[in-house]
């Protein structure tokens, strides 16, 4: 989708301020504290307060489908690592949503589970992933069907000033 010309100058600003929390990795830019994030949290129907746009639109649309494609899973997936989810919250939190679609628990296991065992560590190279930057998302082009990436970036204003107002920006400052 083509960039509305007024979100150029914020992009710009986004990516001027990315190298100072780059570092960090996409949570530091969330409100939600190392460690506050629960699965108990996270069956709530409602986003948690505090929460970065585009993962609440990735929180959404898996709600909606009970599935998300591997480039939203891996960003919502290592977002929701670096708050605090351990890998068997993790585990169940993804699989509990995607049998509440259709696949089944031995298709996830199958298909599914490696995919969150690897970035925990504990698969492949063995190697912890860190969340996404901001850089990361905003430079992703998803695809049809994909809803990963920067909602800024990606969204038509009409869309993104719902976006905005559905996670409790006040309509004075959309």
């Amino acid at each position: 989708m083509a960039q509305h010309q007024s979100f150029g100058p914020l992009l710009a600003e986004i990516q001027n301020h990315y190298y100072a929390i780059a570092s960090e990795g996409h949570a530091k830019t969330s409100t939600l504290a190392r460690g506050d994030l629960k699965r108990a949290e996270l069956r709530n129907s409602d986003v948690p307060a505090g929460v970065p746009l585009c993962m609440a639109n990735l929180m959404n649309k898996l709600k909606d489908s009970h599935h998300l494609k591997h480039g939203g899973r891996m960003q919502l997936g290592l977002f929701l690592k670096s708050c605090g989810l351990t890998m068997e919250e993790s585990l169940s939190f993804w699989k509990d949503e995607f049998q509440k679609g259709s696949v089944a628990s031995d298709r996830f296991d199958k298909q599914y589970a490696y995919s969150i065992r690897h970035t925990y560590g504990k698969e492949g190279r063995r190697k912890e992933l860190s969340c996404y930057g901001c850089m990361k998302i905003i430079n992703s082009t998803p695809g049809p069907g994909e809803h990963h990436g920067c909602p800024y970036k990606e969204f038509s204003e009409p869309r993104l000033k719902q976006s905005l107002s559905a996670i409790g920006v006040p309509a004075a400052e959309v």
